[in-house]
């Protein structure tokens, strides 16, 4: 074997161990559903007609690999300082990630946790927020 082969059968062993272990983190994440999402319910804030609660949930909502940071201050007509400190708390959480960098702007995506957790759906129900509402006053946020 020469060195091309080892290394491309030493990149499948890595991916094969990669799925391997991300198979386990989302079996054990589905186990643990109710603790981690309770958790992250109270990130959001658990408070579904206070502003700051709202704007998080929206802005998580709405990232979707798509938009850069100036894209979501745009769409969600808040502050792009104020959308960059709630990304920076989004990342921490491990509930978003860089998906790309472009000459526009850094590119965000939702993790996995979303989609095994179904984070979105919970924000979107216990927030009466509406897909591609793009502002909530604070007189329909009363409401609910």
């Amino acid at each position: 074997m020469d060195d091309s082969e080892d290394v491309t059968e030493d990149i499948r062993k890595i991916r094969w161990h990669q799925e391997a272990i991300d198979k386990n983190i989302e079996l054990l994440t589905r186990a643990h559903r109710k603790e981690i999402l309770e958790e992250i319910m109270g990130f959001f804030g658990n408070v579904p007609r206070k502003k700051k609660a709202i704007n998080r949930a929206r802005i998580f909502l709405a990232i979707d690999g798509n938009r850069t940071v100036s894209d979501l201050a745009d769409y969600l007509n808040l502050a792009i300082s104020y959308i960059s400190q709630e990304i920076t708390k989004l990342k921490e959480m491990s509930l978003i990630e860089v998906k790309r960098v472009s000459k526009q702007g850094i590119v965000y995506k939702k993790t996995r946790a979303n989609s095994i957790l179904r984070i979105s759906a919970k924000l979107k129900k216990d927030f009466g927020i509406i897909e591609d509402q793009k502002t909530t006053s604070s007189r329909d946020s009363e409401r609910r």
